[in-house]
């Protein structure tokens, strides 16, 4: 029987003899007892054929090869209808169900998975889970280049704020027509992000993330991402690319080298927390890399703060690739964690505590580990109980940071690289300083639970896979 034909025949019937004929064609009743058989790439096209089902519950029963693919998005109604041609009735909508892959992969898809920028029908976010993306090759549809809405990334989802669990992406993700960009997820709003992991390359213009492009009010936990990126514009991350609106990131790293070519702020995890945010007990180890002549605030882990509105905290957090030392950018502004740390804060605190760096660093009106903060700082911008370990920073203003014209207080803070002079932070001999515990910072460091020291090497987390910290503390619950 001809799928589309029986939709079509049934929806000038009822609803009913449509799910009939669906069910003659997969397996189970669409009930989370009882949840639709995805079985073949001809199944997974027709799991969004109706507004009916955007409620339903789906699971997949074997790998499935989207060769074939027709090439469009699932849960897509921009304008009441599927991009494939199929009508729908009622105001435009997002999927509202669940779909668990049960470990099995979706190989060669050249879409997007999930592509809604609507609410979700009846009112209840997705929830994605145990799904692996093969060979993929991402770039955005011709209609929605018209259209202006983006839909790059297995996931872009808006204001649906569906959750994600035990995802996996390998392949390529590219986007040369609009911003949001990510290796998983273009742009997130809400919801959670956890135990989910991107090998993708992504390429974007801005908010470029090898996890997510734009992570709005997002949880993300326990993921990573370990392809490098490269952005033309604003905002590029290792993890995410625009963190805001009190997004959290928990335990999470990030290990490809990240490259712009224009544009501001750029992070080895971040590229920029706007307006809110929170990173704690994380890490990066790719470098920051900028076209020469324009490379403007890049950070080892975050290329900058902004925002009045909301806190923003980094915590217990470092990073080791290099800011390259043999590369002279004008401007700069780079840093070895953080380069543009505060700007316009006002009243919102901005606060870094318990990090540290060691990647060279070479910038003019740069510094070791904070490269700038602007002048509307204020008291409530504070770089607490941190280090800096790099062995270079070239041109730079401080061995830190920045000894004149910004906005901050540092406080308890150290450094180790062939600079020589740093008015706001205290010189030590050299790295295996910090490999002790009882020398100051790390003696206020928590080495129970947060952080492991070998003594033969700067800190790690206790949550680290590779940390060989016997035995690993109690992880905290960070909901």
């Amino acid at each position: 029987m001809n799928i589309q034909k029986t939709i079509l025949t049934s929806l000038c019937i009822c609803v009913l003899p449509l799910r009939m004929a669906i069910g003659q064609n997969w397996a189970g009743s669409g009930t989370l007892g009882d949840p639709w058989q995805v079985s073949n790439a001809v199944t997974l096209a027709q799991c969004d054929d109706e507004v009916t089902f955007y409620d339903d519950h789906f699971i997949l029963v074997n790998n499935i090869d989207c060769s074939t693919d027709p090439g469009y998005a699932l849960w897509q109604r921009p304008d009441n209808a599927r991009r494939d041609g199929i009508p729908t009735a009622g105001s435009a909508v997002g999927f509202g169900g669940t779909f668990d892959g049960q470990g099995y992969a979706i190989s060669n898809r050249v879409e997007s998975f999930l592509d809604s920028q609507r609410p979700p029908y009846n009112g209840t976010p997705a929830i994605f889970r145990n799904i692996v993306f093969t060979n993929t090759m991402v770039t955005p549809h011709p209609i929605q280049q018209g259209s202006g809405v983006c839909a790059v990334s297995p996931f872009e989802f808006g204001g649906s704020n569906p959750s994600f669990f035990n995802i996996q992406v390998y392949g390529v993700v590219s986007n040369n027509s609009s911003g949001f960009t990510g290796g998983m997820i273009a742009n997130g709003s809400a919801g959670t992000v956890s135990n989910c992991i991107s090998y993708a390359t992504v390429y974007g213009l801005g908010s470029v993330g090898g996890l997510a492009g734009s992570a709005s009010g997002t949880t993300i936990k326990n993921s990573h991402a370990y392809g490098d990126v490269s952005a033309t514009s604003t905002d590029a991350g290792g993890l995410v690319g625009l963190l805001s609106g009190g997004g959290v990131i928990y335990q999470c790293s990030a290990h490809g080298d990240v490259h712009k070519s224009a544009g501001e702020y750029e992070g080895g995890l971040v590229g920029r927390i706007l307006n809110g945010g929170t990173v704690r007990e994380c890490f990066a180890t790719g470098d920051v890399l900028r076209k020469t002549g324009v490379g403007i605030q890049a950070g080892g882990l975050v290329g900058g703060t902004q925002g009045s509105s909301g806190a923003i905290l980094i915590e217990d957090c470092y990073s080791t690739g290099d800011n390259p030392s043999t590369q002279i950018y004008s401007p700069g502004r780079n840093g070895g964690f953080v380069a543009e740390f505060g700007r316009e804060a006002g009243s919102s605190s901005h606060l870094i505590n318990r990090c540290y760096s060691t990647g060279d660093v070479g910038a003019s009106d740069a510094g070791g580990f904070m490269g700038r903060s602007s002048s509307g700082g204020g008291s409530g911008v504070v770089i607490s109980n941190s280090f800096q370990a790099g062995s270079m920073v070239a041109n730079s203003s401080g061995g830190f940071a920045i000894s004149s014209g910004f906005s901050v207080t540092i406080a308890n803070c150290y450094w180790t690289n062939s600079d020589s002079s740093d008015a706001v932070a205290t010189k030590v001999g050299n790295a295996s300083h910090f490999y002790d515990k009882a020398n100051s910072p790390v003696d206020t460091w928590d080495s129970d639970s947060i952080w492991y020291f070998s003594s033969a090497a700067n800190p790690c987390l206790r949550w680290q896979d590779d940390c060989n910290a016997p035995p690993k503390g109690s992880m905290l619950l960070f909901e």
